[in-house]
């Protein structure tokens, strides 16, 4: 009897053993499925479409926005302010750029004007937001960079430079500093929201700058250009600043328009070129006899300048007649040649002390007053 019941209390213990192991591993895969589910709305929440990174960085982007908006309205009140009222748009836009609300070259006047028949530019800050702007309103039209449609994911291309997309306009030099400035423009196959970047005499990439405006160049700078869309630069190219104009004619003022071989005149001499400047070292000039131009053979001539302006002591021993002649050479080695008012040159006054010799006749010539040896 006793053996019995043992082997019936034995078999329910193992009864219990093997539902209990059951229970618990069914638990356990439960457990891991919940922590699978929680873990996927964890991530969701986070780093989804609509979780919280994303949600932070459309706010802070949205919080940018409004405060270029901002900013570009004060801009417009401070002009409204200053003018009694009147605000034209090229008063805003040098207004946001006294303001540094933007760099210099990033806002563009637009062809087009709108439905008020208003005129509008086009604004994009440093982040690549773009507003269009009006000399009432501003309007926030989207970043650069966004993908739209089929081409969403995929990087936007910048085209190789080719003759015709960057525009250099002809240098616009400076008459007393003889420094030069230059236009960058974008030709007509260029897209709309590509910038133009610059940089002289290199091509660092830390060195470049956005803008339109290129000035302070010397003669033989060279200006690298490229196209910027906010987060990638295309291929550069180059143009050397070159100055394309002859010299002025220079100034000379003569102290008379006579003299004889005993005396001379002085004449001053200044050189101009409203370019390059002049090359005042490899600037010439010659007094001679001859009238017509000795450009053609710069060997002609004879002496150099100093400075500028200079006095030359204008002295010959033979009578005729005389011209100054005056070859400027600027920078770019561009010349021009000016040549003086007729200058008489007669016969001084020999003395009689230095050309009469013992025993030598002397004649008289009561016509002109001057003594003669023979």
């Amino acid at each position: 009897m006793d053996t019995n019941k043992q082997k019936k209390s034995k078999k329910i213990k193992n009864k219990k053993v093997n539902l209990t192991s059951g229970i618990t591993l069914l638990s356990l895969v439960i457990t891991i499925i919940v922590l699978i589910i929680l873990a996927g709305i964890t991530i969701n929440l986070t780093i989804g479409e609509k979780g919280i990174f994303n949600y932070a960085s459309r706010a802070k982007t949205e919080t940018q926005i409004a405060q270029y908006k901002e900013k570009i309205e004060f801009a417009r009140l401070d002009v409204e302010a200053r003018n009694e009222g009147k605000v034209t748009l090229d008063e805003l836009i040098s207004q946001i750029y006294t303001d540094k609300i933007v760099p210099v070259g990033n806002i563009e006047k637009l062809e087009e004007k709108n439905e008020e028949d208003e005129e509008q530019a086009k604004v994009v800050t440093a982040e690549g937001y773009i507003f269009i702007i009006t000399a009432h309103k501003v309007e926030y039209i989207g970043q650069e960079g966004e993908n739209k449609g089929d081409e969403s994911g995929k990087e936007e291309e910048i085209p190789d430079l080719q003759e015709g997309d960057i525009i250099v306009s002809t240098p616009l030099w400076d008459a007393i500093t003889h420094k030069a400035t230059v236009t960058l423009s974008k030709g007509d196959a260029i897209a709309s929201n590509l910038q133009i970047q610059y940089q002289v005499n290199g091509y660092a990439e830390e060195n470049w700058t956005t803008g339109t405006t290129v000035v302070n160049l010397d003669y033989n700078d060279t200006v690298y250009i490229r196209l910027w869309n906010g987060t990638k630069a295309g291929s550069y190219t180059s143009r050397d600043i070159k100055d394309s104009k002859d010299p002025q004619d220079a100034i000379i003022s003569i102290n008379g328009t006579s003299t004889t071989t005993d005396s001379s005149l002085t004449a001053t001499v200044q050189l101009i070129d409203n370019e390059s400047g002049v090359d005042i070292k490899n600037s010439k000039w010659v007094y001679t006899s001859v009238q017509d131009a000795l450009i053609l053979n710069e060997s002609n001539f004879t002496h150099t300048f100093e400075t500028n302006p200079e006095e030359i002591i204008l002295t010959t021993t033979t009578p005729g007649t005389y011209y100054l002649h005056v070859l400027t050479k600027d920078m770019a080695g561009r010349m021009k040649e000016t040549i003086s008012e007729v200058i008489e040159v007669t016969q001084g006054e020999t003395l009689l002390a230095n050309a009469v010799e013992i025993g030598d006749y002397v004649a008289y010539d009561p016509t002109n007053g001057r003594s003669y040896s023979k």
